[in-house]
């Protein structure tokens, strides 16, 4: 069973995309991150090791007579799981590094 605590897609500015992150980050390094959308709030204990996830795309879609192209989509999805109740990853692949 899947329960949905929290989906959001929304447009941000870079600027606003790297404070959002720091504060994720600030979070992460704490062991707990807190969502808040309008009254809503999510709070969830991150034990110390988690899987982590980068996946880099880019997705054309091509024109067609009732659309033109919109050109190359791409995407940067980070993802973070763990199992609830363990303090351990899920899995362990090769680390990545930023640079």
């Amino acid at each position: 069973m899947k329960t949905v605590h929290l989906k959001t897609k929304e447009i941000r500015s870079r600027d606003e995309l790297a404070d959002l992150l720091q504060q994720l980050a600030d979070q992460i390094a704490e062991g707990t991150l807190m969502f808040r959308q309008g009254a809503e709030e999510t709070r969830l204990e991150m034990p110390s090791s988690v899987r982590l996830s980068v996946e880099v795309v880019d997705e054309d879609k091509p024109a067609t007579e009732q659309k033109p192209s919109k050109g190359t989509k791409r995407e940067v999805e980070v993802e973070i799981s763990w199992r609830v109740g363990e303090d351990g990853p899920i899995a362990a692949d090769e680390p990545l590094t930023l640079g």
